[in-house]
């Protein structure tokens, strides 16, 4: 179990997985009659967004999601880095983060109040600090790499 633990937090096997699961969830719902009128997504959900509308079959989304993911786990590299989720106003993210010596962005803004911050591992843990000092909840993503920012961009010329 610790052997498959491990192998699920690398980004070449936790992509494809996790577009698995999306479709999954996707066939159920329409089993139970709920089609939707428009999908979207973001990052990885952008492959379930495209098979959902038929613009990719089910293999092709598979092999680009494992393509993808294999492309980002090849990243070498000496920090990895780390991403955390933030529940703050995204102003104080800002001013967080300005005040942040070295390499940490707001990479996603999932909502006026959440954000995931990444970037090298020492700079996210100082901002994960300051943000728990000031009051705010800040919780370490299990991700293999800071995804969304500049350490796994040699991930994108092959793809």
């Amino acid at each position: 179990l610790k052997e498959a633990e491990h192998k699920l937090k690398q980004t070449e096997y936790t992509q494809p997985a996790m577009l698995t699961a999306d479709l999954a969830i996707e066939r159920t719902l329409q089993t139970y009659g709920h089609v939707p009128d428009m999908v979207a997504g973001h990052s990885l959900g952008e492959y379930a967004a495209l098979m959902s509308s038929g613009i990719l079959d089910m293999d092709g989304a598979l092999r680009a999601a494992a393509a993808r993911g294999t492309e980002m786990g090849s990243v070498e590299i000496d920090d990895k880095g780390l991403m955390a989720s933030v529940t703050a106003p995204y102003e104080a993210v800002e001013a967080t983060l300005g005040a942040t010596d070295g390499y940490v962005i707001a990479a996603n803004k999932n909502s006026p109040k959440m954000t995931v911050i990444a970037g090298e591992t020492a700079p996210v843990r100082a901002a994960m600090a300051s943000f728990e000092q000031q009051g705010y909840s800040c919780v370490a993503l299990a991700t293999s790499h800071a995804f969304h920012s500049r350490i796994v961009a040699p991930a994108n010329e092959p793809l």
